[in-house]
């Protein structure tokens, strides 16, 4: 793997997702970004997962792509390495034994990184059905509905509410 991408780019990506990452965790995997790079007809684009388990964000962002390929880089100190660099073109490869270099400038460093296939699999939504419901509709539902939501932690099942919907065409 082997790319290019704008700091501003990537930062507002990372900035985006970095939130989901677990800081402190039993499972070391959980704690990195999971990036996925691809080459397209249209150009290259760079694909970022980040997930706890429970919740999982995945964007994407633009890029000049020299090889395509997944690793896992070690989520925090990316984005706090790339928050310190300079506006400008980063590349990011993939080395051996997951080591990922990021250059930039003048700035070049070194991240370790765990294997792509120990990475849970995050799984994708349908985006063939959408549903459009005016937002004071919308509003109207979710406050005859939420008395019944629990605030109970330990029990997943009744921390949420199901929202069926059915076509009339």
């Amino acid at each position: 793997m082997e790319i290019t991408v704008t700091r501003q780019d990537l930062l507002k990506e990372l900035t985006a997702i970095q939130s989901v990452v677990e800081r402190k965790t039993t499972i070391p995997i959980l704690s990195n970004f999971l990036v996925e790079v691809t080459d397209g007809a249209e150009g290259g684009q760079i694909n970022i997962t980040a997930t706890d388990l429970d919740q999982a964000i995945r964007t994407s962002a633009k890029a000049k792509v020299k090889k395509a390929g997944a690793c896992t880089i070690p989520a925090r100190k990316l984005y706090d390495y790339v928050k310190l660099l300079p506006d400008g073109e980063i590349s990011i490869k993939l080395l051996d034994n997951h080591w990922v270099q990021i250059r930039s400038g003048r700035s070049n460093t070194k991240m370790v990184g765990l294997g792509r296939a120990n990475y849970p699999q995050v799984p994708e939504l349908p985006t063939t059905a959408s549903v459009k419901i005016p937002a004071a509709v919308l509003k109207t539902l979710i406050s005859r509905t939420i008395f019944s939501i629990s605030n109970e932690e330990s029990r997943y099942t009744l921390n949420g509410a199901l929202s069926l919907t059915k076509s009339t065409t």
